[in-house]
């Protein structure tokens, strides 16, 4: 990625940091008519809709990203947002694949975050099974936000 592409990106970030989120949209759209092959682009337009909070979109904008480049990040953060809309089997779904994709980069950095948020998915799914074998791959003291502040221990207690 060029650098003059990199402080376009910025500047659009900066956009969305400040909730001017129609103009950063407009700045993305230019960047995607001359480079619509560019996922950094689409994660981008990923993120500003997510900070928005059209989580529809934002998942439109990473499995655009992901056809190009399948980034664990991208990846991740598409299942953190199907998530958020309830859409547990497909959060399911991607948070396998980042799993996957952890083994494949041999990258541990998105592999207790991912076992974390399948193992609350397959909670909610009310498979519970799956969801303390999931917990199996995750510290005891690791807590993250999902819909709230939650612990390894809280899911378990909710495994019932």
């Amino acid at each position: 990625i060029s650098t003059r592409m990199q402080e376009a990106l910025k500047k659009i970030d900066d956009l969305a940091k400040d909730e001017d989120y129609s103009t950063a949209l407009v700045e993305i759209q230019k960047l995607l008519e001359v480079h619509p092959n560019e996922a950094k682009i689409w994660a981008t337009r990923a993120y500003v809709n997510g900070r928005k909070g059209d989580k529809v979109a934002a998942i439109n904008d990473w499995t655009n990203a992901i056809k190009i480049v399948e980034e664990p990040h991208y990846v991740y953060i598409r299942g953190i947002d199907f998530f958020c809309l309830g859409k547990y089997q497909e959060a399911v779904v991607d948070f396998t694949r980042v799993i996957e994709l952890c083994d494949f980069y041999k990258s541990d950095y998105y592999r207790m975050p991912a076992y974390f948020f399948r193992a609350d998915s397959y909670q909610r799914l009310q498979e519970y099974d799956k969801a303390r074998s999931d917990l199996g791959h995750v510290d005891d003291e690791f807590t993250t936000w999902t819909d709230r502040l939650r612990n390894k221990k809280d899911i378990l207690a909710d495994c019932t």
